[in-house]
Formats: structure tokens, sequence, C-alpha cells
């Protein structure tokens, strides 16, 4: 199973509506693109939240 399957698997289970399930598991993506470009490229903790917070 993916991480995708997991997710739509809990959200069924848990009873969260599609828009919000797929507003939840968009904002995990980036989250983690943003964490990974904090690590790789030379981007600051505060820099990446700053992204995070534009992007919200």
């Amino acid at each position: 199973m993916t991480q995708a399957g997991g997710f739509a698997l809990a959200a069924v289970e848990w009873g969260i509506p599609l828009r919000e399930a797929a507003l939840g598991y968009a904002w995990c993506w980036l989250e983690n693109q943003v964490t990974t470009a904090v690590k790789i490229v030379p981007l600051g903790q505060t820099d990446g939240q700053r992204v995070l917070f534009q992007l919200s």
C-alpha cells in the first residue's frame, strides 16, 4: 500500500470528508517538500517556515 492509499483508508475510516482529506494530504506533501529543501538547499528553517506561511 502506498502512503496515499493509507491516507485515503484512514480518511474513510475516520469519516473525514473528501475536500478536507485532500487538503490535508496536499499540506503534508507540501510540508515534506519544504522540509527537504531546508535540508538539501541552503534554505534556513526560518525561510522554510516563511514559505509554508505564505503558501498557507
